[in-house]
């Protein structure tokens, strides 16, 4: 649907420059007034992707309410002129010059909407999952960081209207369309199905971040040092974390508890969510595979996957994180103060 809105957005775009007849250019503000779609559909194209139950509701519609506003009274305006009805031009130029100058400025506010419910998704994530790479949506984050960049093609067509911009914006809003395109179909699912622990899943996404269950207290000391000893027979002796796609249903399941017990569990453990939590695990294994025989069978790829991460970005990035060097770096300073100590 956005792009579809897109699309006539282009349109807009070749009546502005094709149609010189004042008469008939409020066809072209009337066929303008679909902008007015664009913020609120990226926003909620995007709520989609984060939040796996949502529905379109009744609440989604006042999103729409700018756009059902004016696109009418744009037609009203287009149908009296081509009536050849007394109207008077110059207030008629009055409102659709405010109405022009509205769209801009609302969908810069959407981003910034889209931006947050990114970065909420991004905290979400870390709750349940061990490996976020291929699903924290950071293609959508550069989309509309091209967003972004492409309101200021627009607020130049209202304020500066510099020529070299407006030349190539329709090159580059078309690039954009392209681009989403592409990366939407590359997108991996990002809330798999956890059997019976599903429904917990979606309650912990959508939850208040600002109140999430692991802030609650949900089971008693006894509860919890019982799960705290097997939860660490299963990382110590299991090592369950060396599952690459290990995630917060499956640790659940291997507790027999529900998943905000488990969540709950890993926060008064560690103090931690569950993405720190595993990865932590992995780098300490991480660190004694660097630092064995098996580092010189195996290069920094081998060892990050021997270490249950799936991608040698992962690998890299965490074990920065909790190490505060690189893999090679370890290695390096490690070999160094072996051949001080002897």
């Amino acid at each position: 649907m956005y792009i579809l809105v897109m699309g006539i957005s282009f349109i807009g775009f070749y009546l502005q420059v094709s149609i010189t007849d004042e008469s008939k250019g409020y066809i072209t503000e009337w066929v303008n007034s679909f902008q007015f779609l664009l913020g609120p559909l990226i926003y909620i194209s995007i709520l989609f992707f984060v939040y796996p139950r949502m529905a379109f509701g009744r609440n989604k519609w006042f999103h729409f309410l700018p756009f059902l506003l004016i696109s009418p009274l744009e037609l009203i305006f287009l149908l009296r002129y081509q009536g050849d009805q007394t109207i008077s031009l110059m207030a008629v130029s009055y409102c659709v010059s405010i109405f022009q100058n509205l769209p801009p400025f609302q969908f810069l506010i959407y981003i910034l909407f889209s931006f947050r419910a990114l970065l909420r998704h991004r905290k979400k994530l870390m709750l349940i999952s061990s490996s976020i790479e291929e699903i924290n949506l950071n293609w959508l984050k550069n989309f509309l960081i091209v967003l972004l960049f492409l309101t200021a093609f627009w607020f130049n067509n209202l304020f500066v209207e510099s020529p070299v911009l407006k030349e190539i914006r329709p090159f580059v809003y078309t690039v954009s369309i392209f681009i989403v395109g592409f990366y939407a179909i590359k997108q991996k699912t990002i809330f798999q199905k956890s059997g019976e622990h599903t429904e917990g899943i979606s309650e912990i996404i959508e939850s208040d971040p600002e109140n999430e269950p692991a802030k609650l207290k949900r089971l008693k000391d006894v509860e919890l040092n019982e799960l705290a000893v097997r939860l660490k027979v299963l990382l110590e002796e299991e090592k369950i974390f060396l599952d690459n796609e290990l995630n917060l249903a499956k640790v659940a399941s291997k507790l027999s508890c529900n998943v905000h017990d488990t969540s709950y569990l890993i926060n008064a453990v560690a103090g931690d969510n569950f993405y720190n939590y595993i990865n932590k695990h992995r780098v300490e294994e991480a660190k004694k595979l660097l630092l064995s025989e098996k580092e010189k069978e195996l290069n920094i790829l081998g060892i990050a996957f021997e270490s249950g991460f799936n991608s040698k970005t992962a690998f890299n990035t965490s074990f920065k994180k909790f190490t505060g060097l690189s893999p090679t770096q370890f290695i390096k300073s490690n070999v160094v103060n072996s051949n001080e100590k002897k």
